[in-house]
Formats: C-alpha cells, structure tokens, sequence
C-alpha cells in the first residue's frame, strides 16, 4: 500500500496499491476473464497496481486554499474563470498520480518486477500515454466501478518510452529510486 500526504500535514490524499503476484491468481485474471499470461511474463514478477483513488476532500481544499468562499461563488457565474480553475484543479490531481505512479515504479524496481497489470478508465489510460507510460490494453472494457479496460506494461518499455518521450518525468522517476 502507497499513499500520498497533503505537504504540510499529515492528511493522506492519495492512495495505490501492489498486489503481488504469486501462485494464485490477480483480480484482473478473475474480474476480466484472463486465463493465461502472456508469453515472457513470470508470474513471479508481477504486480497489479489497484485502488489507485484521491481524496475528495483533497480536490476540494485545492479551491478552497486558493481562493476564499465569497471569490469561488462569484466565479460560479463567469464561465472563463471557471474553467481556469477546472485547470488548476486537475494540474493538482494530476500531480499526485504522477507522485503515485512514480512510488508504484520505485516499489516495482525494488521488488525486481518486470511487468504491471492495472485496470483503468480510458481517461486515466490517455493521461499517462501522455506522459510517455503507455499501457498496452488486454482485453476489452466493461462496466466494473465504471468503464475499465484491463492493461499490462513492461517495465523496461516504461524506462525506454520515458528517455525517449519524457525525459523529465524519467529522471524524476531515476531520482525516486535513489531514496
């Protein structure tokens, strides 16, 4: 189990999870009906990253701390200020789950994992393409806590994409490994 805290106190406002694999099954096996691994993926070294969440609390004191109740409800009624703080706010949220992720990567190294299996909405899945970790979807979407596609990833390939793609978000994830 990963979490998150607020900066300046002890408040957790994200959270993941690895479940590691072993003899038995993942939750993705039996929840999206996949009977087998792919080729070169042991069992051995991997993981499933799940309950990845953010406060929603959390989401909510990102406005509050910049703005004061009386400014938030007059931005209600101007639509351009409106959607700079629908901005803002996802910037925060994106930030946190580029920390998670960075702690799911560093955890994963430590452990000696080759491969991750996630299950995620497409929204989620677009983002981190963005950054340069593409997941490869395996099989298809369905309604599971929403719409969810089940995903794997090589680790290397995560390594290889982000020197290529994201040299930045590469050597944060670099320095995380060095703590």
């Amino acid at each position: 189990h990963l979490y998150a805290c607020a900066k300046h106190s002890e408040d957790v406002v994200g959270t993941a999870r690895l479940i590691l694999g072993s003899e038995k099954s993942l939750p993705i096996e039996s929840h999206f009906g996949i009977n087998q691994l792919p080729p070169g993926v042991r069992r051995e070294q991997t993981a499933e990253i799940s309950r990845l969440a953010i406060s929603k609390e959390f989401r909510c004191r990102v406005l509050e701390r910049i703005f004061s109740g009386a400014e938030q409800a007059a931005f209600k009624h101007m639509p351009l200020i409106k959607e700079n703080i629908k901005d803002l706010r996802k910037r925060c949220e994106h930030q946190l789950v580029r920390g998670l992720y960075i702690s799911l990567y560093r955890e994963s190294k430590v452990r000696g994992l080759t491969h991750l299996f996630t299950i995620m909405s497409k929204g989620l899945h677009m983002i981190l393409k963005r950054w340069g970790i593409s997941f490869e979807q395996i099989g298809p979407a369905r309604d599971y806590h929403g719409m969810r596609a089940p995903y794997l990833i090589n680790i290397e390939d995560i390594e290889r994409s982000l020197q290529r793609n994201n040299p930045a978000l590469f050597n944060e994830a670099q320095q995380a490994l060095q703590h």
